[in-house]
């Protein structure tokens, strides 16, 4: 259906980059090498099918930090190519890890959270520069997984975005209170009790951008999924108070329950949220 995708070099790509989104059939993909980094920042341009019954112009932008996460790139190519083949243009995009500040090394007092700060700074600079070089005409969609999903949003602080689609994102609360997931102990006949597993301080993550743009947060059934969502995401508390009365179907903030998170139901459903917000 593609075009098989051309490796590049960052000089070339460089060149290119004002012409991506000008030629009907070009697929690429572009090694950007960064100074003092182990595997460079990759992305993956895929051109909407001519095959598909329309062509979308908003681009989708799939981000991922597997360096960081693993569980950020689960899927996420795969739905690249899946939105591709239905018209859309996607962008994926695999963050390398931000360069180690210079300078002497902390002592062992700083706060983790300023840590935390600058290390998320770095990525949405980085993922800023990278959308420049792709010469995206408009703000686009971003779709992230897991820990991504804390890059995505700490972009959307300082730069604009169409939308935001967070599948099965940390919870703030959770983090922020110095309690991360979940795990499941063992109680007497097959009995299960939720404890809270201390998550390291340097991945607890704050935002302050109030959702007055679109935001669709995609996750599983149960107390581990959307249950976890609702009783302790941001998002959806100033969503209900922002919009006492509606249902989740209404207002900026909307949620998705699938039963896997890549899989067709969330492609469906997430093409109709698209749909639904003039995309």
């Amino acid at each position: 259906m593609f075009a098989h995708p051309l490796l590049r070099t960052a000089h070339t790509q460089a060149r290119l980059a004002l012409g991506l989104f000008s030629h009907p059939n070009l697929a690429t993909s572009a090694r950007i090498h960064a100074p003092a980094q182990g595997d460079p920042t990759t992305f993956l341009l895929r051109e909407a099918s001519p095959t598909a019954p329309r062509e979308v112009p908003t681009p989708l932008v799939f981000l991922s930090a597997r360096q960081w996460e693993d569980a950020s790139a689960d899927g996420m190519d795969k739905l690249a190519a899946v939105y591709a083949s239905r018209g859309y243009t996607t962008l994926s995009i695999d963050l390398a890890p931000p360069s180690p500040s210079p300078g002497p090394s902390p002592g062992p007092g700083p706060a983790p959270s300023r840590a935390a700060s600058s290390s998320l700074r770095a990525y949405t600079h980085a993922l800023s520069a990278q959308l420049r070089l792709a010469a995206i005409p408009w703000p686009p969609i971003l779709l992230s997984r897991s820990k991504g999903c804390a890059i995505a949003q700490a972009y959307v602080e300082d730069y604009p975005a169409r939308g935001l689609v967070l599948l099965a994102p940390p919870v703030e609360e959770d983090t922020g209170s110095g309690s991360g997931g979940l795990t499941a102990q063992g109680q007497g006949q097959g009995e299960l009790e939720l404890e809270p597993e201390p998550e390291p301080e340097l991945e607890r993550f704050d935002f302050s951008f109030e959702p007055t743009f679109p935001i669709l947060i995609v996750d599983t059934p149960g107390p581990l999924g959307m249950d976890r969502q609702r009783a302790g995401s941001r998002l959806l508390k100033a969503h209900a108070h922002q919009c006492q009365g509606q249902g989740e179907g209404e207002g900026w903030v909307q949620v998705l329950e699938v039963g896997e998170l890549t899989g067709q139901e969330a492609v469906m459903g997430i093409e109709r949220w698209m749909d639904g917000i003039g995309v």
